[in-house]
């Protein structure tokens, strides 16, 4: 999921109180890729604030979180070259 916000302080905002949440809930995360995943039994939760944007990634499935977090690591690129001309 990705949630687009009217200010990067709104982003801001709801990035920290959903790690607050997270934390509160599953314990502390480990940082992996922009990303900071968090774990419950098998489900894994991934957290990362973006420009404009919060993305939330979540799978009971390892290797497919893997692939999503690479998927969205590669579209932060993009989208960021895109806000930079010349790049």
């Amino acid at each position: 999921w990705a949630s687009a916000w009217d200010t990067p302080a709104d982003a801001r905002e709801f990035a920290e109180a959903a790690r607050a949440r997270f934390l509160a809930r599953h314990g502390p995360a480990r940082p992996e890729g922009g990303f900071q995943v968090f774990t419950s039994g098998d489900w894994r939760f991934a957290l990362a604030e973006q420009p404009g944007r919060v993305v939330l990634l979540a799978s009971d499935d390892a290797v497919a979180l893997q692939a999503a977090l690479a998927g969205s690591a590669a579209a932060a690129d993009l989208d960021n070259s895109r806000e930079r001309p010349g790049y």
